[in-house]
């Protein structure tokens, strides 16, 4: 499975036996509750800090993505995920980890919440459903960066003929169609199908994480991102 958030909801791209099926659900208990998986990738951050002395893998990922860095938001700390308003949130991740964070890094909180939750109370599922990065794992599938962005037409393009080199179905137009049909944007659909690629390739031993060595939080969550080796072919 590839998951990636949309409003209200998921966008799970589920590839089994080389076939390509896209849904949308409501929550990650309804996820589980319907598909059986193997192996899940998931674009939100999974793994939080209590202090400075946790390294994540954000810092990292960034020095792959020159020229398009920014695409890579900081991370909250733990005790800013659970803060009640944004005013609380930046305050708490100042007195933890000495900085703040962008308002697009306060949008997705609800949702790194809501997997956090959802992994303390599923301790099955930790260290089985696992963080990665679209636009990471589109950089190394693709070979170097892709510098347009995803909210365009070009950049729609551009990620579905990096796609189309490993599910042969996969176009603009079915990735627009399919965003239609789901009521979703373009990009949900090519960052939830990228992960299922990034799944399917996980399963042949053709994924690495970064760091090499990832520390847990305090949760025994990895703070990691899974994304193809940079071998890794159709």
């Amino acid at each position: 499975l590839g998951i990636d958030g949309c409003k209200d909801g998921w966008i799970v791209a589920k590839i089994k036996g080389g076939c390509l099926e896209v849904f949308r659900f409501s929550s990650l208990v309804e996820i589980v509750d319907r598909i059986l998986f193997d192996a899940c990738i998931i674009d939100m951050i999974i793994g939080l800090q209590d202090g400075e002395d946790d390294i994540r893998p954000d810092s990292y990922a960034r020095r792959e993505m020159k020229g398009r860095a920014s695409t890579i938001f900081p991370a909250p700390c733990r005790k800013a995920v659970y803060g009640d308003t944004k005013t609380e949130r930046l305050a708490y991740n100042e007195e933890v980890l000495g900085k703040k964070f962008t308002s697009q890094t306060d949008a997705i909180i609800p949702k790194i919440r809501e997997v956090d939750e959802f992994l303390q109370d599923n301790s099955m599922y930790k260290n089985m459903i696992e963080e990665s990065h679209p636009e990471v794992c589109f950089a190394r599938l693709n070979g170097s960066v892709l510098m347009s962005s995803k909210h365009t037409e070009e950049g729609i393009r551009d990620r579905a003929r990096v796609l189309s080199g490993y599910l042969p179905q996969i176009s603009f137009d079915y990735i627009t169609e399919t965003a239609s049909r789901l009521r979703c944007n373009a990009d949900d659909i090519a960052d939830a199908v990228c992960l299922a690629v990034v799944g399917n390739l996980k399963k042949t031993n053709k994924t690495e994480t970064i760091p090499d060595v990832p520390m847990k939080d305090r949760t025994g969550l990895y703070m990691q991102m899974v994304v193809p080796k940079r071998a890794a072919l159709p």
